[in-house]
């Protein structure tokens, strides 16, 4: 059923208008959205959201216009001479053109079109808040988001290098292996020659053999290496 605007008025001749705004304000503190409050408002109290709504922004409007503080002129002194205004900057002794400055007057600006914004949005009726906390969230899950890719990628890094090393590690069991193997068919060679043919190639054995002392030492030189690193 419609609500006329002279019916609206006649429903708030008992006062209730400092309780209807500090009611929204404390349920949108709570985080809930300025239609929300209204409507809870007036499921409570037996009436059209949408009067609430017309009482509330008029309250909002009146209130904005009384926190307006008009321009102090500034008074002559006693020669009659007025003191220049005072210029201020955004940090003690400085110009506002550093980059700090800049940035400060960035933000400064963003905050204030952002309450422009939410204060005009709420005068015809429209609610930007829960809009403005979703870009928020989308903002959050994108950025965490980033963050979970950055240390994926470092993950299957990690594995690559540990393949790799593991790649390394098998290179050299398998040389170590082929080394130890030569010499151990050279030492069955010579135990199995007769002793007369032992004693005519004992020069030859004796090389043979330097030889595969210099490979053992190269096997445990190589396997040490493999030790530290795993």
């Amino acid at each position: 059923m419609a609500v006329t605007e002279r019916d609206s008025r006649c429903r708030w001749k008992d006062g209730k208008e400092q309780e209807l705004l500090a009611f929204v304000d404390d349920r949108i503190r709570g985080g809930a959205t300025v239609t929300s409050a209204l409507k809870e408002y007036g499921e409570r109290h037996g009436m059209s959201w949408l009067t609430a709504r017309w009482k509330y922004y008029q309250m909002k409007r009146r209130a904005s216009r009384v926190s307006v503080v008009p321009e102090k002129t500034p008074e002559p002194d006693s020669r009659g001479r007025v003191a220049p205004e005072e210029t201020l900057h955004p940090y003690p002794g400085g110009t506002g053109n550093s980059k700090d400055a800049s940035l400060a007057r960035d933000q400064g600006d963003f905050l204030g079109s952002l309450s422009s914004l939410i204060r005009a949005s709420g005068e015809v009726g429209e609610d930007v808040v829960s809009l403005i906390r979703g870009l928020s969230r989308m903002a959050e899950l994108a950025k965490n988001a980033l963050e979970a890719k950055e240390l994926l990628l470092q993950a299957r890094m990690k594995e690559v290098q540990l393949a790799e090393e593991a790649e390394k590690v098998r290179t050299v069991i398998l040389e170590s292996l082929n080394d130890l193997r030569e010499f151990n068919e050279f030492i069955d060679g010579w135990l199995e020659t007769p002793p007369v043919d032992r004693v005519a190639g004992l020069s030859d054995f004796t090389s043979r053999l330097e030889a595969g002392r210099n490979t053992l030492a190269e096997i445990i030189r190589r396997l040490s290496g493999v030790a530290k690193t795993s």
